[in-house]
């Protein structure tokens, strides 16, 4: 009787474990820019500056933008994934001058004047879809997100995911409440982070290190060039040029002869 009891507890513990893990979900998405035979990238990684917009956020929670962001830029600076992360005074200040909001859409040449103010090669955009802190549900995190070179207006890496908190045996039980949506919301972005910071280290782009060559080239072809045209020393005064020497003696003018 006892043994049946054992065994009906721990089925009833593995059923309330695998429904606490069905309510832990997490979706990634990303996609990583390729390049073709007829469209190179310009570089970008680890010796370049980002800027991160303030996020946009379309949830219900009025502050979740203004989160969000900030655990973004937090795991972005631990990654090591770009030299530097613009200060947001600096670039709240640029887009004042531009008068720009971040629910405006920005033209390619706005972005490349936006992007050289702030001396960054790229610009991250994102926006908070779900941003839901627990009650009788668990928390729920969603975000999307998008980086942008400044120069051409492409887009170099795009992010979206989305997580429940939830899954543990602990809150199965009902001995705890689960992660907040700050736990869940910085677990989303860690993960995005990584996915990012990842891209950038393995991607092998020429695009850069072709257009370095090619000045390269383009500076030794003028040196030849002006090497080439250069104007020949002027003789010294007085002096009777070489060429005019041979000019003369083979005009006929024979040396006197030389008697014993």
């Amino acid at each position: 009787m006892r043994i049946s009891i054992r065994i009906i507890l721990v089925a009833g513990l593995a059923v309330l474990f695998l429904a606490g893990c069905g309510s832990g979900t997490t979706r990634l998405f990303t996609k990583p820019i390729a390049e073709s035979t007829y469209v190179t990238y310009p570089e970008w990684g680890p010796d370049c500056d980002v800027a991160v917009m303030p996020f946009v956020n379309v949830s219900k929670d009025k502050d979740a933008g203004l989160r969000a962001r900030d655990l973004f830029v937090t795991e972005l600076y631990i990654s090591g994934a770009f030299k530097d992360v613009v200060d947001e005074g600096q670039m709240v200040e640029a887009m004042k001058k531009l008068k720009l909001r971040e629910t405006d859409p920005i033209s390619k040449d706005t972005l490349k004047t936006f992007g050289d103010s702030l001396g960054v090669q790229a610009v991250i955009f994102g926006t908070v879809e779900v941003y839901n802190e627990r009650s009788n549900k668990p928390a729920q995190f969603a975000v999307s997100l998008r980086m942008v070179d400044v120069d051409t207006g492409q887009i170099l890496w795009l992010g979206d995911a989305s997580k429940e908190g939830g899954g543990t045996v602990s809150e199965a039980l009902g001995l705890s409440d689960g992660p907040t949506v700050i736990d869940v919301a910085r677990t989303v972005l860690s993960n995005l982070v990584d996915d990012l910071a990842s891209e950038i280290k393995d991607r092998k782009v020429t695009g850069k290190k072709a257009r370095e060559l090619s000045k390269k080239q383009e500076m030794e072809n003028s040196l030849k060039a002006k090497a080439v045209s250069a104007p020949v020393p002027n003789q010294q005064a007085g002096a009777t040029p070489p060429a005019a020497a041979v000019k003369g003696s083979s005009a006929g003018i024979t040396p006197t002869p030389v008697v014993p």
